[in-house]
């Protein structure tokens, strides 16, 4: 699952609805905690506020596990991990 940072690029208080429900209040210039990109995803609240560049998205996806067993790995791959 994507998480979502959302970032306020105003120099006002910025109220951001989920589709859960859930309000997020993020003051200026600061990030919001970490949610799930379906909490933003068809929402028209948070594209009105996109469109208006008071927001900034910025999407993270969570690394992918390896399949090889630890000791298998090279150390290159093992450093990316860290």
């Amino acid at each position: 699952m994507k998480q979502v940072t959302i970032w306020n690029a105003t120099s006002r208080m910025v109220l951001v609805p989920c589709n859960s429900g859930r309000n997020l209040f993020i003051p200026p210039h600061r990030a919001a905690p970490e949610v799930p990109e379906s909490e933003v995803e068809r929402n028209a609240r948070v594209e009105k506020l996109l469109r208006r560049k008071a927001i900034v998205l910025k999407s993270r996806i969570p690394p992918k596990k390896s399949s090889k067993p630890r000791a298998q790995r090279s150390a290159a791959e093992q450093e990316k991990e860290s």
